[in-house]
């Protein structure tokens, strides 16, 4: 890709690059452990101990920089209310999702149930208005905190003597995959997901260079598709990405930085207008 410098007050005749990601989270988000597919490998045990899986290698199966963490660097994730803000992501074998938002006082590997929960949304395949209180409390999520059960690192059952909302699993459900939530029509049953992606919120996440974003876009089959067009921060402003040079490991690159899953398929459209500027 080449930068190009002059300042473009409207485009039509580019080729603007339009992406179809899976579903995986907002920018303001950052990732902090990652469980992509159970089929490559499930985490070392290593893991309930130092809370790192391989820290230098974001792009590895298993991923957790949690243990990273000290005291003094949880405090600048805390919002105005003294709460952390996170987002817990079950993905499944179809290409479906389930995603938790919520707040919580307590920092997630903490010996105690989390305090101070309060859930925001929760999007359970394709429905973004779930309610999951219909469990009752000793089955619904109530936020995370370290697990008793030894096959997990932290969990977001409140007792922690149910096997649900599994994160950083060393033991799989029949040898299958990751316990993550009751099935809503069946409270003795409960789904199994394939893989899970944690993020927490950065209330001081600014704009800064390189920092990507899809506009004028939409979701699609509920939460598990984003798409829209590419741009990227530079120099103060966001610049459009166009087709130069563009192929399908750049198209993979802006998904996963943006936090979203693999890329599904990348277009190549003229039928939309941008104002400003054009960077790549």
């Amino acid at each position: 890709m080449s930068t190009l410098v002059n300042t473009i007050t409207m485009i039509t005749t580019y080729v603007w690059i339009w992406l179809f990601c899976a579903w995986r989270t907002a920018a303001e988000y950052e990732e902090i452990l990652h469980h992509d597919d159970v089929a490559l490998g499930l985490f070392s045990t290593d893991l309930f101990s130092t809370g790192l899986e391989n820290e230098d290698t974001p792009s590895a199966n298993t991923w957790s920089i949690i243990g990273d963490f000290t005291e003094d660097q949880r405090s600048q994730y805390l919002n105005t209310d003294g709460a952390y803000q996170f987002k817990l992501v079950f993905s499944y074998p179809d290409g479906s999702t389930e995603t938790f938002i919520w707040t919580q006082a307590t920092w997630i590997t903490d010996w105690v149930s989390s305090t101070g929960y309060e859930i925001i949304q929760i999007i359970s395949f394709g429905d973004p208005d779930f309610d999951d209180s219909a469990y009752g409390t000793s089955h619904m999520f109530q936020g995370l905190s370290r697990s008793s059960n030894w096959r997990s690192y932290i969990d977001g059952s409140p007792t922690h003597s149910n096997w649900l909302h599994a994160v950083g699993v060393t033991e799989l459900v029949d040898g299958a995959d990751i316990p993550s939530t009751l099935q809503a029509r069946d409270r003795y049953n409960m789904y199994t997901c394939s893989g899970e992606a944690l993020y927490i919120w950065n209330p001081n996440s600014d704009a800064a260079d390189g920092n990507l974003r899809l506009v004028d876009g939409s979701s699609e089959l509920g939460d598990a598709i984003y798409a829209g067009r590419a741009e990227i921060y530079h120099n103060g402003e966001y610049g459009t990405i166009c087709d130069d040079s563009f192929g399908s490991l750049d198209a993979q690159v802006v998904c996963r930085q943006l936090g979203y899953g693999t890329v599904l398929r990348f277009d190549y459209s003229s039928s939309s207008t941008a104002t400003g500027q054009i960077w790549l």
